[in-house]
């Protein structure tokens, strides 16, 4: 829409008739263009393309002159220039070249840098006239290049300049008047310049303006921007309760980011700093926006919840005591209790149903899910404070240790105890049980506290209620999910430098009891049909965590079990689901890589407007795993092993110790391991070894020129023992030793035989994934797809049975991982991995014996030379024709050995075949 077109008059009108002297850049062709437009002062059809041709000609020569003449601009405000403009604006025809008019203003005020050419182009008040006229805005490119315009000038305002615009005794100031008339404009691009002028002027530091702009913006631009963002809740809600089946997601979408750009707006008028200006708007946002609509609805909702849960308990002790009475009226009783527990349930009864007639203005998730937006937006302390002062009324702490302290947070497992509970709170009110003691406070001032704790224990019930699991088969965790974002964005939210009613340690443990009683729920509900999604069971381990902060002492001996018995249960649910192969293998590490490498962010977690919808249940909605139910075995089986490792990281990281056996054998984990991994450019020392070299022919693109890289030498060496298949060139400055060029995990390879080629092996070694691959995001293509062809077929033969053996025998090592980590018996594991036990005896006799310093390896140089021998492939393949050891230096440094191997020279496999060293870990 602000594209840079060029006028249409210009393209389709007549050709133009302008001389063109051979320097179209002088004040003699400026002066002939003033010519041009004093015989042409009135607009017609047939002179519009020539008075076109000269606006754009005299932009051009106002533009150099800027910079190389002086004189061009003493020319420009000696014949008032400004004024032929406003008059063709003015006259019935100008509509023909008011695109050019504008744009020719819009390119002359952005390229002139000097102080004094904008003080001669702002003079004589023709800018401001320009503004306060009335364009033809049905017109999409006048709208365009008008609002572009303003935009512009806007960045030319500062203490100097603003006098040209705000006429202070007329108290007139056209560029923001008439720029906030387009604040709610249909064209999205018109609304983001609207709120670029706007907070543009307001950082001007000038008294008067910033009074003129308070007293214009309290009766007109301020209450718009409210009500047009409560506007947006109100769509937003309707959007939200018509479309159960994500048939308008866009639609909601749209209506998100437009709030979310509301709301960063209002941030950025905060972050200004003026004063009068941000008191005005938090005022005015409290009062018409988030008090009347957000937090309403928030309460009431949840509020009438609540009370009717306690009324159909209280129903239900009534009917318990008329029952009573009746017995007891029988046996020879009065009649007078069973009839006043009559007309008590009567009266409860009106009272709900009179509570439940004020439906709230949106429903309660919507409500905090909007109010979570508005605590990761904005961090002005003045609204942040009494925002969250309106939801959870401030108490003082003695106050807040006592409320919380007395807090029964298992009175919604016992019906008697909730309804109980509910009437010793209304008792407080006439009672000094509860709270420290002032012997000077008067009755007044007692009543108040008591009324403030009530209101405070109310709301916290009403904002632990949202973080119950589902209450019914058909309920969602929704409610759960949309309160631990909304705890976490108040939590982190830097306005709040004094500590509120959710920084309490006491409410520390009530948010860390409810948030332990979701995660165990997520844990032991059933496989076929889970209600808690794998992202609000994160969240609730990153708010448990952020609870914690590092002291367990916040957690009490209960809380601890509860949390051990979580773990167990996620760990019994994986045992249920655990199969002895490769799939599970793969959905293991790759779950535990999401945790690791790209945990759930609050920020972009609360973009995704699908949250706000029913939680669906099939990956046709194009909604991620995480933010869904699963569909289908495989995915339970996903969620099964995102549950284990999430509850496992979650107790390790609580104790601040290291997971030892969490990533799946890595070099530093494998027992009986003293050495450090091969990694790309190291120097091997191939003496002794039994290398088998290829010819390898790269597959995929051609290279820049077109050609594919042409097939070099390698030598081909597997060690299972470090998970690694390496690819070695002969150093051609020692002779007995090689470097790296390649690095693959053996895990990831394949290996086919070429059917018309017994020498030929097709080699694809894919990439598992790392840091760079981002939640949901397609994996990355494998490191090097490439044909391997050796010498004879018996060469050929046993490359292939050392990377299919070593890959089978490093699957099967983690498999056996896996079952030591679910805690499965010995023999369990031995018939997952046969031989185990007897491989790790083996490995711990060698790991003992290589701690003798006649197995060390001796160096021609310093200590501090890392020797790696890689073991043979008997030991670890079971291949009768595996390598022999290499021992691979780092590079830069010597060894005594010179020996060099006989085998073929190497083979480069260019820039796509390499894995640098972060991702051969």
């Amino acid at each position: 829409m602000f594209g840079r077109q060029a006028p249409r008059n210009s393209l389709f009108g007549s050709p133009s008739q302008l001389w063109k002297p051979k320097n179209p850049h002088s004040l003699e062709y400026l002066k002939y263009l003033y010519g041009v437009l004093c015989k042409n002062q009135t607009v017609t059809e047939q002179n519009s393309s020539l008075l076109v041709e000269a606006l754009r000609s005299m932009s051009e020569i106002l533009i150099w002159g800027d910079q190389n003449d002086d004189t061009v601009f003493d020319f420009f405000l000696e014949k008032s220039l400004l004024s032929f403009f406003l008059s063709y604006m003015k006259q019935k025809s100008g509509g023909y070249i008011c695109v050019q008019l504008l744009q020719t203003l819009n390119i002359l005020f952005e390229n002139i840098s000097k102080e004094a050419s904008v003080y001669y182009l702002l003079s004589n008040n023709h800018v401001n006239s320009i503004i306060s006229h009335r364009f033809d805005f049905s017109d999409e490119e006048v709208m365009a290049y008008y609002i572009s315009f303003l935009k512009t000038l806007s960045l030319k305002l500062n203490r100097h300049t603003i006098h040209f615009f705000y006429n202070e005794h007329a108290r007139e100031f056209p560029l923001y008047t008439e720029a906030v008339n387009f604040f709610n404009h249909s064209e999205s691009m018109v609304r983001i310049a609207v709120r670029t002028i706007t907070l543009n002027i307001f950082r001007v530091d000038d008294k008067a303006l910033i009074r003129f702009v308070c007293d214009t913006t309290a009766v007109g631009y301020f209450p718009e921007l409210a009500a047009c963002i409560g506007k947006r809740s109100f769509e937003l809600d309707s959007c939200v309760r018509n479309d159960a089946e994500h048939s308008n997601r866009g639609r909601l979408t749209d209506l998100l980011c437009e709030h979310v750009d509301h709301l960063h707006y209002i941030s950025d008028i905060f972050r200004l700093g003026v004063e009068p200006l941000s008191d005005l708007l938090t005022d005015l946002l409290l009062q018409s926006l988030f008090n009347p609509i957000h937090v309403r609805s928030l309460l009431a909702s949840a509020q009438e919840q609540y009370q009717l849960r306690l009324h159909q308990l209280r129903r239900r002790q009534q009917q318990r005591r008329v029952e009573l009475a009746a017995a007891n009226a029988n046996s020879g009783g009065g009649g007078g209790s069973a009839g006043a527990a009559a007309d008590a349930s009567a009266t409860a009864t009106k009272t709900a149903a009179a509570s439940a007639t004020a439906s709230p203005p949106i429903s309660s998730n919507l409500a905090l899910y909007l109010l979570t937006h508005v605590f990761l937006a904005v961090q002005h302390p003045p609204l942040v404070r009494q925002l969250l002062t309106a939801i959870l009324p401030e108490c003082s702490p003695d106050e807040l240790d006592v409320e919380c302290n007395n807090y029964d947070d298992d009175t919604d497992n016992e019906d008697d105890d909730l309804v109980d509970a509910d009437e010793d709170r209304a008792a407080a009110l006439n009672s000094d049980s509860t709270g420290p003691v002032d012997l000077n406070a008067t009755d007044e001032q007692k009543l108040l506290r008591r009324q403030r704790r009530l209101c405070q224990r109310r709301q916290l019930d009403v904002l632990l209620e949202f973080l119950k699991p589902p209450p019914s088969a058909v309920a969602t965790d929704s409610a759960a999910l949309f309160c631990l974002l909304f705890v976490l964005a108040v939590r982190r939210n830097t306005g709040l430098a004094k500590p509120s009613a959710l920084h309490s340690p006491c409410c520390a443990r009530l948010l860390c009891s409810r948030v332990l009683r979701l995660l165990a729920y997520a844990c032991c509900e059933p496989r076929a049909a889970p209600r808690i999604r794998p992202v609000t069971a994160e969240l609730a381990a990153q708010l448990l965590a952020d609870l914690v902060a590092g002291d367990c002492r916040t957690l009490t001996d209960g809380q601890w079990a509860m949390l051990e018995g979580a773990r167990e249960d996620s760990a019994l649910s994986l045992r249920e689901c655990f199969r002895n192969e490769d799939l599970f293998l793969d959905q293991f590490e790759d779950e535990w890589r999401c945790l690791e490498l790209a945990p759930v962010n609050v920020e972009q977690l609360m973009m995704d407007s699908s949250l706000l919808l029913a939680p669906a249940g099939t990956p046709l909605t194009g909604i991620e795993f995480d933010r869904r139910l699963p569909c289908g075995e495989a995915e339970r089986v996903r969620r099964s092993i995102r549950m284990f490792l999430l509850l496992r990281r979650l107790c390790y990281g609580l104790r601040r110790e290291q997971d030892p056996d969490l990533p799946l054998l890595s070099v530093s984990t494998i027992e009986g391991s003293n050495n450090a991994p091969i990694r790309l450019g190291d120097s091997l020392d191939l003496n002794n070894s039994d290398l088998i070299g290829c010819r390898v022919e790269r597959s995929g693109s051609a290279g820049a020129a077109g050609v594919k890289p042409p097939a070099e030498r390698r030598f081909l060496a597997v060690d299972a023992s470090r998970h690694q298949a390496v690819l070695v060139e002969p150093d051609a400055k020692r002779l007995g030793w090689g470097v790296a060029r390649f690095i693959g995990e053996l895990q990831y390879a394949e290996a086919v035989a070429d059917r018309e080629d017994s020498r030929s092996l097709h080699v694809a070694l894919h990439n598992p994934g790392g840091p760079t691959v981002p939640r949901g995001a397609v994996p990355r293509p494998p490191l090097l797809t490439a044909k391997f062809v050796f010498d004879d077929h018996i060469r050929c033969m046993a490359a292939k049975q050392r990377l299919i053996k070593g890959r089978q025998l490093v699957r099967t090592e983690k498999m056996a991982a896996i079952g030591r980590l679910l805690e499965f018996p010995d023999s369990v594991i031995d018939a997952i991995s046969p031989g185990h036990s007897a491989r790790k005896a083996v490995q711990r006799q060698r790991a003992s014996a290589s701690m003798s310093p006649s197995r060390l390896l001796s160096t021609s140089t310093s200590a501090s030379t890392s020797n790696i021998r890689l073991p043979t492939a008997e030991s670890v393949v079971g291949a009768a024709d595996g390598p022999a050891a290499v021992v691979v230096q780092q590079p830069g440094t010597l060894s005594s050995s010179n020996k060099y191997s006989s085998s073929p020279s190497g083979l480069d496999l260019g820039e796509g075949g390499e894995l640098d060293s972060s991702q051969s870990q």
